[in-house]
């Protein structure tokens, strides 16, 4: 929060009760929205109340669990943001 202070005009979007910042593109479509809503036209979530407070907050993903078999997974939930963003993996 304090770079979010710090950097006027910055715009802060959080997930309810999570503690890392590397989020994106981990399934929460709520988060990988307001992502792709600014790669794509550069729109921004409202600016929230005070100073170093969220601007949006998303509700919290379930904690992952292990698929029940060994085969792959078909696609990727953050498949279509890794297009957009030129991913490589």
């Amino acid at each position: 929060m304090t770079a979010h202070r710090l950097l006027a005009g910055s715009r802060l979007v959080v997930e309810d009760g999570g503690g890392n910042h590397g989020i994106s593109l981990s399934g929460n479509t709520c988060l990988d929205r307001y992502l792709a809503d600014y790669l794509a036209d550069g729109r921004l979530p409202r600016q929230g109340g005070t100073a170093g407070t969220a601007d949006a907050v998303c509700e919290r993903s379930p904690d992952p669990e292990p698929p029940a078999d060994k085969a792959a997974p078909t696609a990727s939930r953050g498949a279509d943001l890794h297009r957009l963003v030129g991913f490589r993996g």
